[in-house]
């Protein structure tokens, strides 16, 4: 009910003495409680808007006008095996130790033919055993490699997952807060509630917002996270 209105008409009454001084007093205090209410929501309304304003990166000074989102993702949530697939192949610790095996198989080929030339030589049989220990410890890096590799991806992937469905959870909030906020601004114009509650539902909806702004950039970071980890893994 539009306190302000109902408080009018109540001294109309009183002047033409249909009600008391004590119950014009009671609605005028009823009155000044309710624009220390709305006030308030103001408040709260602004430093929600400052705050949106800082997550978007919009202006302060901008104006916000309330209308339907949409999601921008930044990529596709591709299938777990896209991603491992990739790592295997790109990982620079994966390519540095395949690097290392192949420059130990080419020495181990020279050490051989030096061996084979001159059987008896401490150089040569050095040489051989060197290039066949740089060939096990490329060997046993990739292995160690890989299992760094698919630990990471699937850390990574779990928490994309996680993130995504927190997403999801959020839009729905906004859809819920934006349905409420719509059907107090319809009651408002039948003055049926307060401004003050119709701004308070203002203030739920661009609060849902808000969180549905953050769990996006958080999801895109996440997803960000894991496109590094199936690439070079250099940032991860």
């Amino acid at each position: 009910m539009n306190y302000k209105k109902t408080f009018k008409q109540l001294k109309s009454r009183y002047s033409i003495g249909e009600l008391s001084k004590v119950s014009i007093d009671i609605e005028d205090k009823k009155l000044q409680i309710s624009k220390l209410k709305l006030g308030e929501t103001y408040r709260r309304l602004d430093n929600l808007e400052i705050e949106l304003k800082k997550l978007t990166g919009l202006p302060i000074k901008s104006k916000i006008t309330l209308s339907d989102y949409s999601e921008n993702f930044k990529e596709q949530f591709e299938p777990y095996d896209t991603y491992l697939s990739s790592a295997l192949i790109n990982r620079n610790e994966i390519v540095m130790a395949k690097i290392d095996y192949w420059v130990g198989k080419n020495d181990l080929a020279i050490a051989d033919n030096a061996f084979s030339d001159n059987p008896w030589n401490i150089n040569t049989k050095m040489n051989k055993s060197l290039a066949e220990e740089k060939i096990n410890e490329a060997v046993l890096s990739m292995s160690d490699s890989k299992e760094l590799v698919l630990q990471n991806i699937t850390d990574a992937y779990i928490d994309v997952k996680c993130k995504k469905e927190e997403m999801h959870i959020s839009k729905d909030n906004v859809d819920y807060a934006n349905k409420q906020y719509n059907i107090a601004t319809e009651k408002y114009k039948k003055h049926m509630i307060s401004e003050s509650k119709k701004e308070s539902e203002k203030i739920s909806y661009l609060s849902t917002l808000s969180q549905y702004n953050t769990a996006v950039r958080t999801y895109n970071f996440a997803l960000s996270r894991l496109q590094q980890a199936s690439e070079l893994g250099v940032a991860y």
